[in-house]
């Protein structure tokens, strides 16, 4: 959020999506650390694939559509 707030541009998560996230990211994180417990499945890879994706699509329309607009000159 704080990364959207100081490029001016809209945050694309709702609170649901930032649910999401955070469990994607506690799975890199327990899987980085060395955990051989995570479960890991189709199921949960498509989902972490489509929040990640989501993601940066959102992302990249904003910084576009900010260049575009040249917000940053406001």
């Amino acid at each position: 959020m704080r990364m959207c707030q100081s490029l001016m541009i809209k945050y694309p998560l709702d609170n649901a999506g930032e649910q999401e996230l955070n469990l994607l990211l506690r799975y890199r994180n327990n899987i980085a650390h060395g955990d051989q417990n995570m479960p890991i499945d189709m199921m949960r890879i498509d989902q972490f694939s489509h929040i990640a994706q989501f993601i940066l699509v959102e992302v990249a329309s904003e910084v576009s559509d900010c260049s575009v607009n040249a917000y940053w000159r406001r």
